[in-house]
């Protein structure tokens, strides 16, 4: 519980003690997905983060979100020199968190980019600027805590969050306060979406001074990878077949088979297979309003096909020249793909509306056993302890890895009263 007495609520608040506690029942002792966290109380230290991407022409557009961990990892790896033995937390965006000060920092990453199979291939350069931008104070939070001060220490509970999500950041999709592997679990929703399992992960102010890890387990839907046509196909509930004859179709059924399609791929990562040298990756901008066989573009000073520049420079013929072809590039800018040499980039969210199949689909994975969730949740909480030990090392966190006891109590059932209904000569039960 807290309140607010004066200024901003974010400013300050106060932990309200709880008027009493009930004596109704047996008294007995429960386990709550609360790990008990324990902390240095010394200054951290923050930094802004700002990458640019250099010697490309869209140099002054913001990179994907989803490349600033993968640029801020070779920033430590190229820069240790710099860096020392300090080990960053990273909030995947404009935030970098140390236990000790570094310099500010304006210094050029080359990231290499992944051919698909392992090797490196062309190269990409950022600029990476790091500012120091503020001293989050522990202390505060410790005398917090104790009830010392009633202003709450905001930064020093995001800094903390920070250093316990870092792990599980690097290695698998985020999603909100939560993340999400297949190594926990997936299940077919249908219509080309799947369920991956996860946990949820949020730092806790709690009763009686005490600052707690809060865990639990979820499952959230994301978009089946695989090849673009069986996800088309899946979508759409059709045989593939069937599917691509609609596509085609002139009249009004193919436009709006062609309009769904295009919503369905608006946005989508992919991932192109038809060079042998190297897979590149994707966003779908749209779907082309003509078919691959009447797409033509200007090269050279000379107009040429679609088809005929994938024959020419990757010796590949399109199987479904018929078929509209996949749009990644920008309004001034077309970029076509065959839908055929397209696959969908796993770790993708769906953030479409389901279908109520699918919701319920979801809902019944949720769902299990008491001691199911505890022995699954407990088990994700051994795992993130164990792997970010480093991290709470460097930063001086302490996480107890068992679950919090509280006092509880169990109730006495309750009464079952019955009426009776003379209208209906019937019995109901409240």
């Amino acid at each position: 519980m807290a309140s607010s007495s004066g200024g901003s609520a974010k400013e300050r608040i106060v932990l309200a003690r709880r008027p009493g506690f009930g004596s109704l029942g047996q008294k007995t002792m429960a386990v709550s997905n609360h790990y008990r966290v324990k902390f240095e109380p010394k200054v951290l230290y923050h930094y802004d983060v700002t990458i640019q991407s250099i010697g490309l022409k869209d140099s002054n557009k913001a990179i994907p979100k989803s490349l600033n961990r993968e640029v801020m990892n070779e920033f430590i790896v190229q820069h240790i020199d710099k860096l020392g033995t300090v080990l960053p937390v990273y909030d995947g965006e404009k935030s970098l968190y140390t236990a000790t000060t570094i310099p500010d920092l304006d210094v050029e990453v080359q990231l290499p980019e992944s051919n698909g199979s392992g090797s490196r291939c062309k190269r990409r350069s950022f600029l990476v600027a790091v500012k120091k931008a503020s001293e989050p104070d522990l202390r505060l939070l410790d005398r917090f805590l104790k009830g010392e001060v009633s202003t709450f220490p905001q930064e020093g509970i995001q800094a903390l969050d920070i250093v316990l999500r870092e792990l599980p950041s690097q290695k698998l999709v985020p999603a909100g306060r939560s993340f999400f592997s297949d190594i926990f679990g997936q299940h077919d929703l249908g219509g080309g979406i799947i369920s991956w399992n996860g946990f949820y992960e949020s730092i806790r102010v709690a009763q009686n001074g005490l600052l707690t890890l809060n865990l639990d387990i979820t499952a959230n839907a994301f978009i089946k990878p695989g090849s673009l046509e069986d996800f088309l196909s899946n979508s759409f509930r059709m045989d593939r077949t069937v599917l691509f004859e609609e596509l085609t179709r002139g009249d009004a059924c193919g436009d709006t088979a062609r309009v769904k399609a295009k919503k369905l791929l608006k946005g989508i990562r992919i991932e192109t297979n038809h060079s042998t040298k190297t897979k590149r990756k994707h966003r779908v901008s749209s779907l082309s309003d003509q078919p691959l066989q009447s797409l033509t573009f200007e090269m050279n000073g000379e107009n040429i096909s679609v088809c005929e520049y994938f024959s020419k420079t990757y010796n590949y013929k399109i199987r479904y020249p018929q078929l509209p072809a996949i749009d990644c590039g920008t309004r001034d800018k077309r970029t076509y793909f065959p839908i055929e040499v397209c696959s969908i980039v796993p770790g993708q969210n769906y953030t479409r509306k389901m279908n109520q199949s699918q919701k319920d689909a979801l809902t019944k994975i949720t769902c299990c056993m008491p001691q199911d969730r505890l022995q699954k949740t407990h088990q994700i909480a051994q795992d993130l302890i164990s792997n970010s030990s480093r991290y709470l090392k460097e930063f001086g966190v302490m996480v107890n890895r068992n679950m919090t006891e509280v006092p509880a109590r169990v109730l006495p059932p309750p009464k079952v009263c019955t009426f009776y209904l003379h209208s209906y000569h019937e019995s109901y039960f409240l």
